[in-house]
């Protein structure tokens, strides 16, 4: 499945690489490139957060 949608996204960025806007998206087209490919290597993890103290 990673694969097809890896060639879908390739496809749309040969399609939009001369559009205006396509520097706007190009480093978040990267990014599903990258997560697609790394897929099986990605691990989750808890975050640790915590409230914020009031400041007045």
């Amino acid at each position: 499945m990673s694969l097809i949608l890896l060639k879908k996204i390739e496809a749309l960025e040969n399609e939009i690489k001369n559009h205006v806007l396509y520097n706007e998206f190009k480093e978040d087209i990267e990014n599903a490139k990258i997560l697609l490919k790394e897929e099986n290597n990605i691990e989750s993890q808890n975050a640790q957060i915590q409230k914020f103290e009031k400041v007045n």
